[in-house]
Order: C-alpha cells, then sequence, then structure tokens
C-alpha cells in the first residue's frame, strides 16, 4: 500500500475478513516480514487493482536469504500457497458481494451467409475469406464480427 490511512467506505472491514480468512487456511505457515512493514510501496498492483475495480489482489511474497534469493533458499511452500490462492478465490466472493450469478446461454441462428461459406464469414461486408484460418477469423470477430461458418453451421 501506499498509506496506513484507512481507506474508509467498508473497505478495511472486508479487507479484514479476506485475511482473517487467509490466515485461517494457512496453516503452520508464518509470514516473515513482508514488504509492506519495512516501505511503502507505490504503483504495484494490487493497489490498481483496489484503486481502479474496488477489487482484492493478492501478492506472493516468499522469504529467501537476500532480496534477489538462489531458488534452494527460499522454503518450500506449494501447500501453503495452494491453500491461499484457493481461500483468496472464496474470500474474494464475499468481499466482493456474494456470488455471481452465471448468464443464462444463448443460441443464436447462423446468418445466411453461413449457409454458403465454409470458413470465415463477415456479415458487413457479406463476404466469406477462405483464406483466413479459424484463429484469424476470431480475430476479426471483435471488430468486424466475424463468423466461423464450420462450427456455426455444425451446431445447428
Amino acid at each position: 500500500g501506499d498509506t496506513k490511512e484507512p481507506i474508509g467506505g467498508g473497505f478495511d472491514e472486508k479487507f479484514d475478513v479476506l485475511g482473517r480468512g487467509l490466515q485461517s487456511v494457512m496453516g503452520a505457515y508464518t509470514p516473515g516480514p513482508v514488504a509492506k512493514t519495512l516501505y511503502f510501496a507505490y504503483g504495484v498492483f494490487s493497489d490498481y487493482a483496489f484503486l481502479e475495480f474496488k477489487k482484492p489482489a493478492v501478492t506472493i511474497e516468499v522469504v529467501g536469504n537476500d532480496f534477489v534469493a538462489e531458488a534452494s533458499t527460499i522454503p518450500t511452500r506449494g501447500l501453503e500457497v495452494y491453500k491461499g490462492i484457493n481461500q483468496f478465490a472464496k474470500e474474494t466472493t464475499i468481499f466482493n458481494g456474494g456470488p455471481i450469478t452465471e448468464p443464462v446461454p444463448t443460441t443464436t441462428a447462423a446468418p445466411d451467409g453461413c449457409n454458403t461459406c465454409d470458413w470465415c464469414f463477415i456479415p458487413g461486408l457479406n463476404s466469406c475469406f477462405s483464406e483466413f484460418t479459424k484463429n484469424e477469423c476470431v480475430i476479426q470477430n471483435a471488430e468486424y464480427g466475424a463468423l466461423w461458418c464450420v462450427e456455426i453451421r455444425v451446431k445447428k
């Protein structure tokens, strides 16, 4: 963090709950000194995630013999990290106000152009592009609404 002041708006309490949830599953692991106790960390990803989106982020710090340490000097903490990441996902759901409702899948009829196109069809141009690979067609979807007709016809 870049401040020691409370965030406000109920977020301090949410972060306390999230932290206790992580602590509850980390087992015998006792954290060593973390960077935030040594200095302010301006512009780190977790600050950005919160400031921009009001969402928590996790930073994993490992203890070694120096700031840049040989891998052999870093204690193995795989299980603790695994448990922590899983619990972080659960706690983030609570932090964000509950589970997210999955959208109901919908189906869309293939456009008429896909009846005659075996490759990549761009409706706005009413054109079939046989030279495009599937990946190239998917890339064109964002800007031009391109469709990979082979898969659309199979789903019909």
